[in-house]
């Protein structure tokens, strides 16, 4: 920030598991005060010393006492930015910006309409069909529904319309009897789609936008994943690519995007061309990896609210281990704790060291539930 007086901000989703990230990212910059809201009153990260306040409420379920608790808190903390980081949060405020005492204090966010068409895999799908954009062909069934497929080629990717990522419900099947089988097992309630699966490879492009225009970007490609390539990265290399920067400005375009989001794509080797696969409009898995290569999402997003000029990114280009991907590396070249500018320059690890507390009161906490069990 450009005044030496530190920026008060509000996060009222604390509960995600992003915040970790976006926290890292917050001390990396510095020049904020972090106030945290969260449900979960044992949450590991009430231990950050990069957390100024943790604000234990029992609101979430109640989605107008839940903005009233934000307003509360935002008088009493003199808070300068409500700063949701989540699609929960994010949806409500965007549904209940105009019941906000200090809407002005809310950073600027996508309409409904655009942000659920981002959010629902079937609501993309049918936005992207009057798109120039490539991506696969699909078709959407609903519970227990078996989908019409005649146009599809085999093998087929089947996911949840809705989700929170990770992989979760995702699986390729080969033929139409594992599609029966899918249908059958399915657990969830909302829709599920259904498209080609593509012969390439997987690619993020991470962005902030002002009225669909990108204000910062970051690129990355996978290299190793949590447990194959339909769960997170976690290790990637950050790249530079004309075409899937042109193809993200369009996606942004069409949806006047305004905030962040992480796109996956699916680079399609067979006909050269980038494939829009999902969006996740918030904040993501490894945020804080892209402000180590040099953008820093959430210090930007900040500068933008401030209505600062957003300055120049250049971004280094390496390869970037989260922390599964330096255990899998280390597991395979133990002399690699002993290189301290890789473990500076391409891994989490410095912020773990600069803020421990978090990362031993989650160990202990999943360390007593594995030996007492949880009640």
């Amino acid at each position: 920030m450009k005044s030496n007086t530190k920026i008060s901000i509000l996060i009222p989703d604390g509960e995600s598991h992003v915040l970790y990230y976006v926290v890292n990212c917050f001390a990396k910059s510095g020049g904020v005060k972090l106030y945290v809201m969260s449900d979960k009153k044992n949450n590991y990260m009430r231990y950050s010393r990069h957390i100024q306040k943790f604000l234990y409420h029992t609101e979430n379920n109640k989605e107008s006492r839940w903005i009233k608790v934000i307003d509360e808190n935002v008088e009493k903390y003199n808070i300068d930015l409500v700063f949701p980081i989540f699609e929960t949060a994010i949806r409500s405020l965007i549904k209940n910006r105009d019941k906000l005492k200090n809407r002005d204090k809310l950073y600027a966010l996508p309409s409904l309409q655009n942000f659920d068409a981002a959010c629902d895999k079937e609501f993309l799908y049918k936005h992207l069909l009057n798109t120039n954009l490539s991506y696969p062909l699909g078709s959407v069934a609903k519970p227990g529904e078996i989908p019409n497929l005649n146009n599809l080629k085999y093998p087929i990717i089947a996911k949840p319309v809705n989700g929170s990522g990770g992989g979760v419900g995702i699986k390729v099947l080969k033929n139409y009897n594992e599609v029966l089988q899918y249908c059958e097992r399915n657990p969830f309630e909302c829709n599920i789609i259904f498209q080609e699966y593509i012969n390439g490879y997987d690619v993020c492009s991470n962005v902030l936008c002002e009225n669909g225009e990108i204000l910062a970007c970051t690129m990355q490609k996978g290299i190793a994943y949590e447990n194959g390539e339909e769960t997170y990265q976690v290790a990637f290399d950050f790249i530079d690519n004309k075409d899937l920067y042109e193809n993200t400005l369009s996606l942004m375009k069409s949806l006047n995007w305004m905030g962040v989001a992480n796109i996956d794509w699916r680079y399609d080797i067979d006909s050269n061309e980038f494939r829009v696969i999902e969006i996740n409009p918030r904040y993501w898995y490894n945020t804080d990896a892209s402000a180590i290569v040099g953008v820093n999402f959430p210090y930007l997003s900040c500068i933008n609210f401030l209505k600062q000029d957003i300055p120049t990114q250049d971004i280094n280009l390496i390869t970037f281990y989260n922390l599964k991907g330096f255990i899998k590396k280390f597991k395979k070249n133990p002399l690699i704790i002993f290189k301290i500018r890789f473990l500076q320059k391409q891994t989490p690890l410095f912020y773990a060291f600069s803020d421990p507390m978090p990362m031993i009161h989650k160990f202990l906490w999943r360390t007593k539930n594995i030996v007492f069990g949880s009640n």
